[in-house]
């Protein structure tokens, strides 16, 4: 079973890197690591460890400042087709 691979953001067709959780959903994340210490405290930080099946979220857990980590990719057309969605479904629900 893989848990990190290359692909594209089916929403925006830029190229990301998808990782499993452990909760056995998929996200995707920047298509480069970054080290650790170059990510903004309140950013979600996770990493790959050996013998895990998922991607390891990194609250909470000791890391090396050097280490290279992945960083969640926030898709702007995918949140702009959200809310869209939740519009209409508000406007489904008022009476006629």
């Amino acid at each position: 079973m893989r848990v990190v691979w290359r692909g594209k953001c089916p929403d925006c067709e830029k190229p990301v890197i998808w990782g499993r959780l452990q909760n056995g959903r998929n996200r995707t994340f920047q298509p480069d690591l970054v080290k650790a210490s170059e990510v903004a405290t309140e950013r979600e930080r996770f990493a790959v460890r050996n013998g895990r099946p998922y991607v390891v979220d990194l609250e909470g857990i000791g890391h090396d400042p050097d280490m290279e980590v992945l960083v969640m990719h926030y898709c702007v057309e995918y949140r702009e087709r959200r809310e869209l969605r939740n519009l209409e479904s508000l406007g489904d629900m008022l009476p006629d």
